[in-house]
């Protein structure tokens, strides 16, 4: 098998697959849809959840959670259950009609002791069944419209090893401000991106929740039933300042039965608050008794709660900012909770860091570019690096891809100084220039440079960020 190339067909139940693969070096085999042939024939229907079959043998063949498809059509089907040989349940109403010969998907790519060849001396022998694929959506090019489709995840077996990952290549995503030259999804009615599955990963989207609708998100996880583990970094969720419907929130974590970890780090959330009084219009909502999530260096702004734990699960906040919100932080956070900054006294949920109200400087709320202003001395360099060695959540970059230093910043931003070396000097000209600049001019010594000019008051802004 070349790289790259695509390769079809189907194995009968005793059929082992063996690949031939033409590379030595760093080379990656993954062979999908490999099913086997069940017995019979079985007959599918747009208008019901009940395959039947004739001569089929369900019951020994099959079970529970199995997707099977028609040869004829090739679109799998989860099996709910199974009442006979010769009937059976579909999770959700068939979309494929027909009858023909069936095929149930295998539960992984090789079987234990077949051989990956290079050639008949060359191989390595497969100890193990191996894993599924992972199911990876690259979002990549320019983009000078929305993606206003909202989309819902669901329909698939996920494990926290074989998961869905979406995200933006640098061409498509943002550089830590809203852009829309680049990948956004913007939807006007409902929840934006609902997930229902329990394996999930979103990377550096843009998210708009342009609706007034009740009960709806920008991004909500949720119907989930196994364990879960959903990472949402990077991303950018705003929404339309003054809704009057409610709930309505940037992040909802609120309708899952199962247990797991939720993963959240490096977000912007905004602009959800709404006309009247109102606690449910918030950046996160989380109600879920078995989960945890890490909530760590996102920055909120413009909500009526920044973080909401409503009624269980645990909730631990470091390295957060929470600004102009009626409430920042809301209900009881894990003891765990560190280095959050609220404007609101008494409000961040700290174990050491200061509970006063600390104002943040941005860089521009009016146009909402939320990267640390250079002037800013209560965000940078006052968060914890811990989540750089935390088994539960590591990263080290923030919502740039720039690299954390090691006195973070608290926030998704990590402020970077890309401006020249430092001035030394500033003052007339006396020596270290040359002797043609006029000594009636100002200059500015660097230790690479020199420059001269008449220095306005609109400049010291700029002098100092060489500082």
């Amino acid at each position: 098998v070349s790289d790259a190339a695509t390769v079809t067909g189907s194995v009968s139940t005793t059929t082992k697959a063996k690949v031939l693969h033409n590379s030595t070096l760093n080379s990656q085999v993954l062979v999908q849809n490999l099913r086997n042939i069940i017995t019979g024939t079985s007959t599918f229907s747009t208008s019901s959840n009940i395959v039947t079959g004739t001569g089929t043998l369900y019951t020994t063949e099959l079970v529970a959670g199995d997707y099977i498809w028609l040869e004829s059509s090739q679109t799998w089907q989860q099996v709910s259950s199974i009442a006979s040989s010769t009937e059976l349940t579909l999770s959700a109403t068939s979309t494929i009609a027909g009858s023909g010969q069936s095929s149930v998907r295998g539960k992984s790519n090789f079987q234990s002791g077949e051989q990956l060849q290079v050639n008949g001396s060359n191989y390595i022998v497969i100890s193990n069944t191996g894993d599924s694929a992972i199911a990876t959506a690259k979002i990549d090019g320019v983009w000078t419209n929305p993606d206003t489709t909202a989309v819902t995840i669901d329909g698939w077996t996920t494990t926290s090893t074989n998961y869905i990952k979406i995200y933006t290549t640098s061409t498509a995503r943002h550089q830590g401000k809203w852009d829309s030259a680049k990948y956004n999804l913007t939807a006007t009615s409902g929840t934006v991106l609902n997930i229902n599955e329990e394996n999930v990963v979103i990377d550096g989207l843009q998210i708009h929740k342009n609706s007034n609708i009740a009960t709806t998100f920008g991004v909500d996880f949720n119907n989930t039933t196994g364990v879960s583990n959903f990472t949402l970094s990077n991303t950018i969720i705003k929404g339309n300042t003054n809704f009057t419907a409610t709930p309505q929130s940037g992040i909802a974590i609120v309708s899952n039965t199962g247990s797991g970890i939720v993963k959240l780090y490096n977000n912007i959330v905004y602009n959800f608050k709404g006309v009247t009084t109102s606690t449910i219009h918030n950046g996160i909502i989380f109600a879920n008794s078995n989960y945890t999530i890490y909530a760590y260096n996102n920055t909120f702004y413009n909500l009526w709660t920044s973080c909401y734990r409503q009624t269980a699960g645990i909730f631990i906040a470091k390295n957060s900012i929470a600004q102009s919100c009626n409430d920042g932080f809301m209900g009881t956070f894990s003891t765990s909770s560190d280095y959050n900054i609220s404007d609101i006294a008494g409000d961040a949920p700290n174990a050491t860091f200061s509970t006063s109200s600390i104002t943040v400087s941005f860089v521009s709320t009016s146009t909402s570019d939320f990267h640390l202003s250079p002037t800013d001395s209560s965000a940078k360099d006052m968060a914890t690096s811990s989540p750089a060695t935390d088994p539960n959540l590591s990263f080290t970059t923030d919502i740039d891809g720039q690299t954390r230093t090691d006195s973070w910043d608290i926030g998704a931003d990590e402020f970077v100084n890309t401006a020249p070396n430092a001035p030394v000097g500033l003052g007339q000209y006396t020596s270290g220039c040359s002797s043609s600049i006029s000594t009636s001019t100002y200059w500015i010594a660097t230790s690479t440079a020199c420059f001269m000019g008449v220095i306005s008051d609109s400049d010291l802004y700029d002098l100092e960020k060489l500082q």
